[in-house]
Formats: C-alpha cells, sequence, structure tokens
C-alpha cells in the first residue's frame, strides 16, 4: 500500500540499521577477545621470569601451596632444592651482563633437562633457582640434585670458542605431615650455605 520510493528508502534505512549493529557486534567481540589476550599476557608476564621463560617466585609459591595441599590429602611429601650458580660474578664481570644472561638461559635448559617429568623448576632471583619435587623423599630428591650439579658441570656454556665452566651448589629438604613451610624454605636456605662454605659445587641434602 505504500508508495514504490517510501518502500525502497524503508528497505536501505534497514539495511544500513543491520549494517550497523553487525559492525557494532564484530568491533564489541574483536575488542573483548584483545581484551582476553593482553589479561592473557599480563597473567603469564606476572608468573614467568622473562629471560629464562621458567616461572618465578610467585609462581613457585602458587606451586608450593598446591603440591602441599595435595601432599596433605594423600598424607604423601615432597621436597625442594635452592640452587645457585657458584662464583656467577666472576662472568659478569669477564664477559659482560649480555653473556651473563645467556649463561643463566643456558644454565636453565640444562637444569630443566635434568629433571623428571614430575619435577618443576623456578627461576628464585639473580643466579638462584628452586626445584619442586612432588611426592618425592629426601634420598632421590637428593639424587635429583646431584644430577643436577653433575649435568651442568658437564655442559659448560661456549662463548666465541671460550668455554665458561660452571658449577653449581644445592641446599635440599623434604616436606612431610605437620612440617611448616617456611622452615622448609629456611632449611633450603641454610643448607645451601653449607654447601658453599664446603667448597662449593655440593649438594647439601639427606645423609
Amino acid at each position: 500500500q505504500y508508495p514504490e520510493a517510501f518502500r525502497d528508502r524503508f528497505m536501505i534505512a534497514n539495511l544500513l540499521e543491520f549494517s550497523a549493529f553487525w559492525v557494532l557486534e564484530y568491533v564489541r567481540v574483536e575488542a573483548y577477545k584483545a581484551l582476553l589476550t593482553n589479561l592473557d599476557r599480563m597473567s603469564r608476564y606476572a608468573y614467568t621470569d622473562l629471560l629464562t621463560g621458567l616461572g618465578n617466585r610467585r609462581d613457585f609459591q602458587n606451586h608450593l601451596n598446591w603440591v602441599r595441599a595435595q601432599a596433605k590429602r594423600t598424607g604423601g611429601g615432597f621436597s625442594v632444592a635452592l640452587a645457585d650458580l657458584d662464583h656467577f660474578k666472576t662472568v659478569n664481570d669477564t664477559y659482560g651482563h649480555q653473556v651473563g644472561d645467556l649463561v643463566l638461559k643456558h644454565c636453565a635448559e640444562t637444569i630443566s633437562a635434568s629433571l623428571r617429568e614430575t619435577d618443576r623448576l623456578f627461576r628464585w632471583g639473580g643466579e638462584e633457582f628452586v626445584l619442586l619435587m612432588p611426592n618425592t623423599a629426601s634420598a632421590p630428591a637428593t639424587s635429583v640434585a646431584e644430577r643436577v650439579r653433575f649435568n651442568l658441570e658437564a655442559n659448560p656454556y661456549v662463548h666465541d670458542g671460550n668455554i665458561i665452566p660452571l658449577t653449581i651448589s644445592l641446599g635440599v629438604d623434604s616436606w612431610d605431615a605437620g612440617s611448616d613451610l617456611d622452615a622448609l624454605l629456611r632449611n633450603v636456605d641454610a643448607r645451601l650455605y653449607l654447601a658453599k662454605r664446603q667448597g662449593r659445587n655440593k649438594v647439601c641434602g639427606w645423609q
């Protein structure tokens, strides 16, 4: 019943309105996807050491709490090892901090390759790393730490034909039901410094 010109204007207006809504919805969805991507990236940055790609101290604390909860539920235990590269300052002083960073990445890769599938490595800070070993008692945890020590010594870093020898000292302790996490971390720290005082390139743990 409407004139043809009116019908044409009506259809064009509806098409334009639909197109506008479609564009706005598309922009909204894409903006939401970008927001989720940025949030995921920020979350990874918050829990990841950007140099080595390992979890950082915050990530370690989260995993430590989770592993302890699992151990409480199952009645099991777990072990922690704190590791510190020996004489790392000499590497930085001799070759510079850029090479020092490459050495740290090499160490992270070498240590990771020495661990079991269930173990997890984190960067504690500086030249220190921390190993979290679920369902692992003191004796096998000390064996894992000893393998880490041996493999790192056997795989020096080579820079421009120069061999940079690498050794590491580790302190190991285990958690069982009723133990305190703060005490556990103090113990591994104390054992690490004992390994340093006893000449470095050494594991101090279960005897």
